[in-house]
């Protein structure tokens, strides 16, 4: 594959890289799915609910996506590490930048380094104290590209009504990457 994008969850690849999906054409690479959410909220905001979510949005941002199945509870380095030989890749890896705001999002950043390591570029999510993502490059929408992000952000209807701060956080911004973990 030329290009390959890994999300930590069903959303992220939405709320922190619409703009490299539309710009780069990766392969969304759902590397988690949501146990957590469908223990705690049931199966109606659960697996599969999120994943028609996510394959709703990509439909959107025109992008094909896949999606690993390790449980958001189960995620370490070493098991994330075997599933990603399974997906080589000779182009960008875009992964998020290890920032200490989310254990998985971090996970996912060491795991990328270690198996696509000088091809990775890392993209901004939260920060542990600070919900506005940031970067070295700003990625900034055209009007076109801002529509498509919410309009598939539009699409995580679970997401939005638990997180709505999330999705606020991003609407009308720039996306980053070249982050340095």
């Amino acid at each position: 594959m030329s290009n390959l994008l890994l999300a930590p969850h069903s959303d992220d690849e939405s709320l922190f890289a619409s703009y490299i999906i539309l710009r780069y054409k990766p392969l969304v690479l759902v590397v988690t799915d949501a146990y957590k959410h469908e223990e705690k909220f049931g199966e109606s905001r659960g697996i599969i609910v999120r994943r028609k979510e996510t394959e709703a949005a990509m439909k959107i941002l025109g992008a094909e996506v896949e999606f690993l199945g390790i449980p958001d509870n189960t995620l370490y380095l070493d098991n994330l590490e075997v599933n990603l030989e399974d997906y080589p890749c000779e182009g960008k890896v875009f992964a998020p930048a290890k920032q200490g705001g989310n254990k998985n999002h971090d996970v996912v950043s060491d795991a990328a380094a270690k198996v696509y390591r000088d091809r990775v570029v890392y993209y901004s999510t939260y920060s542990k104290n600070d919900l506005t993502p940031r970067g070295k490059v700003a990625l900034i929408p055209t009007p076109a590209e801002e529509q498509l992000k919410r309009e598939a952000l539009f699409c995580y209807k679970t997401q939005t009504a638990l997180n709505p701060h999330h999705f606020d956080a991003v609407r009308g911004k720039p996306e980053y990457i070249n982050f340095q973990p």
